[in-house]
């Protein structure tokens, strides 16, 4: 997570008021522009997954690919719209000084958590659906025995180039999750100093 982040505040902390105030928004309209592009990429994934299912089962219709294909494409839909509401915490990023911005970003950095949280949990659980919906496209449409057609499918030779390759993403998930959240310990730490230099500076005027 880098937007906004720890080395970000770090390197305006000695900074003058106006020049502290232009970071602030530059920071702020990085994270603004990086969230909606990571919208624009899940709104993609979300036709490409929705058409693909609509797709299977107009050309092959059956009770598996119907069914498969609700999944995938309920699924896709519901966690997309999810992850959105998650991001839309760029949006309210807190300019006006910098405690403000310091409690919006680590706010921000809390959703991207939940969001990277929700990715990982749901990766897992999706994926075995579609690998159904794949083997019951190559078999015209019939799946009989789901178990055995995953098992079949996990030792051949295609899945076992697939399975490490969707196994990196999982753990590239992972790594991203974990980034984030010694992010936000660190931005908690920074927000502790600041909250601390504030109330020095009342005592010393005081």
């Amino acid at each position: 997570m880098r937007e906004p982040g720890f080395d970000d505040f770090a390197a305006l902390w000695n900074e003058p008021e106006d020049t502290e105030q232009q970071g602030f928004e530059r920071m702020a309209r990085k994270a603004r522009l990086q969230g909606r592009l990571h919208a624009y990429g899940d709104a993609l994934v979300v036709v490409m997954i929705v058409g693909m299912s609509v797709a299977g089962v107009l050309l092959k219709p059956s009770g598996a690919m119907l069914a498969a294909g609700i999944v995938m494409a309920v699924t896709s839909i519901a966690i997309t719209w999810q992850r959105r509401k998650i991001r839309q915490m760029t949006k309210t990023l807190d300019t006006s000084d910098r405690r403000a911005f310091v409690r919006s970003s680590v706010e921000n950095a809390q959703a991207n958590l939940r969001r990277a949280t929700l990715s990982l949990v749901v990766f897992p659980a999706s994926l075995p659906v579609a690998i159904l919906f794949k083997i019951a496209w190559r078999n015209g449409g019939h799946l009989e025995h789901p178990l055995t057609e995953l098992a079949h499918w996990a030792t051949s030779l295609r899945g076992m180039i697939v399975l490490p390759i969707f196994f990196l993403v999982g753990c590239l998930t992972l790594r991203s999750r974990l980034k984030i959240k010694a992010e936000l310990r660190r931005l908690e730490a920074l927000e502790a100093a600041y909250r601390d230099e504030a109330e020095s500076d009342r005592r010393d005027s005081a």
